[in-house]
C-alpha cells in the first residue's frame, strides 16, 4: 500500500490535506499524538481508496495488520502537517520491540546497582 502512496491518496482525498485536524490541533502536535485516533469510518473510507487502486481487501490480513495501518495513516498526517521527527515519533509508540527495549533499560539499571554494591 505504500508503494501505491494509498496513505497519501486517502489524506488528500478523504481528509482534505489535514485541514479539520491542523484546525483542531494548531502546533499542538503533542495534543495530537495523544489523543488523535482514526475513526471506524476513516478506516472504511482508507480501504474504499486502497479498493479504487486495485488492492484486494482482505478482512482477515486487515485485523491482522490494523494497528499498523492505523499507525501509518496517523504518521502520515503527522508527517505532513508537521514533519519527519513528528512521523517517528508516532511510530516509536507502536513499536513493540523499541517500546520493550525501553522497559528494560530500568531492569538493567537495577542490576547494575546491585553488582556494584
Amino acid at each position: 500500500m505504500r508503494r501505491n502512496r494509498i496513505y497519501y491518496e486517502y489524506y488528500d482525498k478523504y481528509l482534505n490535506n489535514g485541514k479539520e485536524i491542523k484546525e483542531k490541533y494548531g502546533d499542538d502536535f503533542t495534543s495530537f499524538l495523544r489523543n488523535w485516533h482514526p475513526t471506524q469510518k476513516m478506516m472504511n473510507d482508507f480501504r474504499k481508496v486502497a479498493e479504487e487502486k486495485d488492492v484486494k481487501w482482505n478482512d482477515s490480513l486487515f485485523a491482522i495488520d490494523k494497528q499498523f495501518i492505523e499507525t501509518e495513516i496517523k504518521g502520515t498526517i503527522a508527517r505532513s502537517l508537521w514533519d519527519r521527527n513528528a512521523y517517528v515519533q508516532i511510530y516509536y509508540q507502536s513499536d513493540k520491540q523499541l517500546n520493550t527495549a525501553k522497559n528494560l533499560f530500568n531492569e538493567a539499571k537495577k542490576i547494575a546497582e546491585k553488582k556494584s554494591k
